[in-house]
């Protein structure tokens, strides 16, 4: 009751003009007593935004021992707001950790924020409903939660109250390979992501939002990771795709409202890519021959005279070891031209007593023939098949990372040994 009262006090003396401040530059002078929040100082609805309080956090001599300063404004319910707080550079002593806060007008905490850019602070908010409009904003010292001075901060401070510029429509774009201009996906190999990141005069640092592209490489950002709305400004888009380089687009500039396309975005592969893989699917219950095969393409503009060949790993089966690794069929020697495709075909058999339960994982290596098994230009897991009861079936994505993990820590094992 008493802060309605006073707050039905400064609404007469706002429209005595008493406190109505300038209407041009909009600068207000803070004045004690400010605290607690039931004393905040009433500013009213400035004639204009932004608005600007300058004021000064000095310690009380109490305990606790810090500052802490409301301020009493007026809006429209639902009008979007920005505030911000910074130390005042200038004063001679500018407070060092600003700390800020958002009070509806019962004076319960609604928002506060530490750090926004720096050591600064910055709260974007509607005004909330219920209060006239009115709403409080708190100029504190970090990492004063409680708004209760308990805080060792000291100095000149600038409040700026302002709308936040109209938000941009969206940045959108597509990934695709920088040499066959194929879409690069981001829920299947080479499983593509993208990140956007906001600069200013001192670069590209400030980190927004990342997103995985569609099955046909397209991405589009509306927000940022908070679901807040992009702001206009200068932007750099990085993309990044597995064994692709990574690349980047920009800095680039967009306006309010606009939306920027950037188009084609090509990923530089490796000379060497191993795609279309072909597992076996057609081994009987009892056993027999697993026949698959992978496409090895050159990105590069010579021929190279290459060899191809595929190990297997095992689990189970009747080693009594319970793991196995071997060599499938036939080697492959490959003259690979610029820029083409060859097709590697390999296999291996499987005993007729493979017990259910024996998982076997086949991967792919493609070397210089010059130099053998010791000039490797290209290495990657295919696939893993299971033995079930009656029959053999393809693992799934999932099961067979968490088995060639399995396989990696025992090569690292033995390497350690």
């Amino acid at each position: 009751m008493r802060f309605r009262y006073l707050l039905h006090a400064a609404a007469l003396l706002a429209a005595s003009g008493l406190f109505s401040g300038p209407t041009s530059a909009q600068l207000y002078a803070e004045s004690e007593p400010n605290n607690p929040c039931e004393l905040a100082q009433f500013i009213g609805m400035p004639a204009g935004l932004p608005t600007v309080i300058t004021g000064d956090l000095t310690p009380t001599g109490v305990e606790p021992p810090g500052d802490v300063d409301f301020f009493l404004l007026q809006g429209t319910e639902g009008m979007r707001l920005r505030a911000g707080l910074r130390g005042d550079t200038d004063q001679p002593m500018p407070l060092g950790d600003p700390f800020l806060g958002l009070f509806d007008v019962d004076c319960n905490l609604l928002a506060w924020n530490d750090d926004f850019l720096g050591l600064n602070s910055r709260l974007d908010f509607e005004v909330p409903a219920g209060g006239d409009g009115y709403y409080i904003l708190a100029a504190s010292g970090c990492c004063d939660t409680a708004f209760d001075g308990n805080h060792s901060q000291q100095g000149a401070y600038r409040l700026r109250v302002s709308m936040p510029p109209e938000p941009i429509q969206a940045i959108t774009g597509r990934l695709i390979d920088a040499v066959t201009g194929a879409p690069l996906p981001g829920n299947a190999p080479p499983y593509t992501s993208v990140e956007l990141i906001r600069c200013n005069v001192d670069g590209c640092f400030q980190w927004l939002i990342h997103t995985n592209p569609d099955e046909f490489g397209v991405f589009r950002f509306e927000t940022d990771s908070s679901g807040l709305p992009i702001e206009p400004g200068q932007f750099l888009v990085r993309a990044y795709a597995e064994v692709y380089a990574p690349v980047e687009v920009g800095p680039f500039e967009i306006a309010s409202g606009e939306t920027a396309d950037l188009g084609d975005i090509g990923l530089q592969p490796p000379p060497f890519v191993f795609e279309n893989v072909l597992p076996c699917r057609d081994i009987p219950a009892s056993g027999g021959k697993c026949s698959y095969s992978v496409d090895i393409r050159s990105n590069i503009d010579v021929a190279v005279k290459g060899l191809g060949w595929s190990i297997v790993n095992a689990w189970g089966g009747t080693s009594p070891v319970g793991y196995t690794q071997f060599t499938a069929d036939h080697n492959r020697n490959v003259m690979l031209g610029a820029f083409k495709v060859r097709t590697l075909s390999f296999s291996f058999n499987v005993p007729a007593d493979v017990g259910a339960g024996t998982y076997m994982c086949a991967d792919a290596w493609f070397s210089d023939r010059t130099t053998d098994y010791f000039g490797t230009l290209r290495f990657q897991q295919l696939f893993c098949v299971m033995k079930q009861y009656d029959a053999f079936a393809i693992v799934d994505g999932k099961t067979a990372a968490g088995l060639l993990g399995r396989k990696d820590s025992r090569v690292d094992k033995g390497k350690q040994r």
